[in-house]
């Protein structure tokens, strides 16, 4: 059966980097944040495509005139792949699916970012009060624990820091929730062509590389030196070590509702990172 793998998360959360690797295992295609093929504000074209120098992309050409509930009959049908990662992040968007559970296996994937990543990747674009902020990271994940329970679909938690710091240990399980076996060159997403809506700094790895690259826009980002530095490699984001000032961090570990959300999820923060206190916790 097709299956449609929604990774649910707050924003800047790692989403579009876990999105191109799961859609660069053989089985599965990566299609971005999907939603926007239907929200005119926020339509995007496909980088890939203009980078390459195509009006048009040659996979998603026409997506204009599909009716919203068939997305993903027009997204299957286009790539040709049993397995499609949408990276939308919101459970409003994969809320209007689950009732096609059965003509598809829908599956979400719930991932969550230590806060102080999340903290430290927010305050490279916004100016805005900390205690505010934290409470959009805890908000959204309560949002997507809520939406999972009520949904009854089959869901699984993964968490950013731990699948990019040790991805050959943690992706296999994740794979093997998904249906299919972890491949191993997948980490290397920048080998693969990505036919989306995506374009921040995990995008710009392989765009950069493209003819027209200078023809994309929406690809500018705080986060372009970080990824040019590294290049085409495997790393774990942990910028927050030191880019937070110690008050920011002393805020977080102190917060009792951040530290009631993570512990519904089984983890606790450390000085390091997040301490896993119970795996299996339930979504």
């Amino acid at each position: 059966m097709p299956t449609i793998v929604f990774i649910l998360s707050a924003v800047r959360s790692g989403s579009t980097w876990l999105g191109y690797v799961l859609g660069s295992h053989s089985p599965c295609a990566f299609v971005g944040e999907y939603f926007r093929g239907w929200s005119p504000d926020l339509k995007r074209s496909c980088v890939w495509c203009v980078g390459s120098g195509r009006e048009t992309c040659q996979v998603l050409d026409g997506i204009e005139q599909v009716a919203c509930e068939d997305a993903y009959r027009f997204a299957f049908a286009r790539l040709g792949k049993p397995w499609i990662a949408d990276t939308s992040k919101f459970p409003s968007w994969a809320e209007r699916f689950v009732a096609q559970q059965g003509e598809f296996d829908i599956r979400f994937v719930h991932l969550v970012r230590d806060p102080r990543g999340w903290l430290a990747s927010e305050k490279r674009r916004f100016t805005l009060d900390v205690p505010a902020l934290l409470r959009s990271w805890c908000d959204s994940n309560r949002d997507i624990s809520r939406f999972l329970r009520q949904s009854g679909s089959c869901g699984i938690r993964v968490f950013y820091d731990e699948i990019s710091s040790r991805p050959f240990e943690e992706f296999p399980a994740l794979c093997r929730f998904l249906g299919f076996d972890f491949e191993p060159q997948a980490l290397c997403y920048w080998r693969q062509e990505h036919h989306g809506f995506a374009a921040n700094g995990a995008s710009s790895v392989f765009l950069k590389r493209l003819r027209y690259v200078d023809k994309i826009e929406n690809l500018v980002t705080c986060d372009d030196s970080f990824y040019a530095a590294r290049g085409e490699s495997l790393f774990c984001d942990e910028r927050w070590k030191s880019q937070l000032s110690g008050e920011e961090k002393q805020f977080i570990e102190a917060s009792e509702e951040i530290a009631g959300v993570l512990r519904d999820y089984g983890r606790a923060l450390t000085e390091d990172g997040l301490r896993r206190l119970d795996p299996e916790a339930p979504l």
